[in-house]
Parts: C-alpha cells; structure tokens; sequence
C-alpha cells in the first residue's frame, strides 16, 4: 500500500537497505515498526500517551516507550509537540514548582502545584525552629 504523503517511506519499503528490512509486507528498523507521516502516527501517539499504565509520564519516559516499539525520524519532537498540548502533563510538568520568598524572614518554602493541588514541601536550606 503506497502511502501518498510520505514518498521516503515507499522508496524504503520497496527498496530496504539496512538497517531497515520489510517483514509481512511493513517496514522495520532494528526491529522497530517504521510509521510512514499520516494519521497513524498521530493514533499510536495518543493511544500509547492515554493509557492509565503508561500515559501522562513525561517526555523521557513516554519517549522511551514508544521508541522502543516504534520507529520515524521526527517521533521525539512530534512526542514534545503533543505533549505541550495536552491538559494534563502540562499540570503534571515539574516546571510547575514554585519556590516563595517571604520579605518577613520566614523560612524559604518550596511549593508544588498539580492537578491534586497545592503541596507544601521545606527546602534544603529551610531553617529549623
């Protein structure tokens, strides 16, 4: 089946040169299944990113997942792109720790915000009293 939009894709499907190889008709790299630009792409993103077990873990750990299984060029900066839409993970991003700075000499107090709330959580350098 010749995929219109990605003519790279087709060249390599009927002329695999390694590290690619076809298997059954689908195109392999290293043992990873190759996904030609299009829809498909955009399905396995969100199908692997929803999962309960697997979804809404960070670029590394969701990168690393799919990676593993899948293969195209631009799967890591699609994966960033995707995420830097999706609700959830920005709520979730570890960018989204505060740190407060009281002008009334109280301790430096470090303060997480997600999607279950506000978590107060004392600095390393947080005075004892």
């Amino acid at each position: 089946m010749e995929n219109k939009i990605d003519p790279e894709f087709n060249t390599l499907v009927q002329e695999p040169q390694e590290p690619f190889q076809t298997r059954d008709g689908l195109l392999y790299r290293s043992g990873k299944l190759c996904i030609p630009k299009g829809e498909t792409r955009s399905q396995i993103l969100k199908g692997y990113h929803e999962m309960p077990s697997k979804g809404h873990m960070g670029l590394e750990k969701t990168f690393s997942g799919l990676s593993s299984q899948y293969f195209w060029k631009t799967l890591k900066k699609y994966l960033e792109h995707f995420m830097q839409t999706c609700p959830d993970c920005q709520m979730n991003k570890a960018s989204s720790n505060y740190r407060i700075n009281s002008s009334s000499g109280a301790p430096t107090e470090k303060m997480e915000c997600n999607h279950n709330g506000i978590h107060h959580r004392p600095t390393i350098n947080q005075k004892k009293q």
